[in-house]
């Protein structure tokens, strides 16, 4: 089996009639900032993968197998590539109601990724609305005026200064509890950052809490994060840029559509089941297998709470 790198144009070109706009996207985004792959068996085009840089690790975002090629190690031997030319830490996003999901949980076990937050989407149904106002009518306002008079702030991240942006941004590294890579949506336009509609709440020049929001489009707002210092935990900091941002986005014509949050951000999960009226919800499991560049003990300890 070979493996080798292939250009974008190479990619359609090779898998004709195996395309969608899906696989499109993720192949161009692969080639033009990450690795695009392609495996041949008897210099027959069998499969490919792709992986974007996203700058701190290479992310698998996308992998097809021609159905006459299935079941003999193209993807194992794909991932293996790019795992091992990787000097980054590698990480494989995959939903749980994926068709192959088992199988590619058991080639990523064999190749030394291990399980990391689960990530939640969330729909919201049309009644979520009137709960809030519900909600911010009987208690909501009360608590955020009594956070303001014991020396709590919120503002826009359009307003921050550079130390409160600095902050936000190594939030995933600090003191916050969940993994998420809060500094991409500040690095890469496609994520559609609105720093008008995300808010954070500070106090005494600390960042306590904040909620960060995606504009995909004029019509639709995303609330992508709700995070919240472990310190800060059950004070109601998080109500403050929670109750800006509904406030911001609904006055811009829009209404709460959908919402994402990793598993074990307590705060954002507990308001969900107390505010949040849900249609639905989507799993997205994390699995990652660390740089060969970050084998020091730092690293290490790292790799043990991801």
């Amino acid at each position: 089996m070979n493996i080798e790198i292939i250009p974008y144009m190479g990619y359609c070109f090779a898998f004709m009639g195996h395309r969608t706009a899906f696989s499109d996207y993720f192949a161009r985004e692969a080639a033009e900032c990450g690795k695009l792959l392609c495996a041949k068996l008897d210099d027959k085009f069998a499969g490919y993968i792709c992986a974007a840089d996203i700058g701190r690790e290479d992310r698998v975002t996308y992998a097809y197998t021609r159905p006459e090629y299935r079941r003999q190690g193209i993807f194992t031997a794909l991932l293996k590539e790019i795992s091992e030319s990787s000097e980054m830490p590698v990480k494989v996003n995959l939903p749980a109601e994926h068709e192959y999901h088992d199988t590619i949980v058991h080639v990523c076990g064999k190749l030394g990724f291990a399980r990391g937050e689960d990530l939640i989407v969330y729909t919201c149904r049309p009644d979520t609305d009137t709960r809030w106002d519900e909600f911010m009518n009987n208690r909501g306002n009360r608590i955020c005026e009594h956070l303001k008079r014991c020396g709590y702030e919120t503002v826009s991240f359009a307003e921050a200064d550079t130390d409160i942006i600095g902050q936000i941004r190594g939030s995933d590294k600090s003191g916050f509890g969940n993994p998420f890579e809060t500094a991409s949506f500040f690095d890469e336009p496609s994520r559609k950052l609105s720093r008008e509609l995300s808010f954070a709440a500070v106090k005494g020049g600390e960042l306590a809490a904040y909620t960060l929001m995606s504009q995909p489009s004029r019509e639709k707002c995303v609330l992508e994060q709700i995070a919240v210092s472990r310190n800060k935990r059950n004070t109601g900091a998080i109500l403050l840029p929670i109750a800006r941002s509904i406030s911001a986005f609904r006055s811009d014509g829009c209404k709460l559509g959908v919402y994402a949050v990793y598993g074990s951000n307590t705060p954002a999960n507990s308001l969900r089941e107390k505010l949040m009226s849900t249609a639905a919800e989507k799993v997205t499991e994390n699995y990652c297998r660390p740089g060969h560049a970050n084998n020091n003990n730092n690293n290490n300890q790292e790799e043990k709470q991801i």
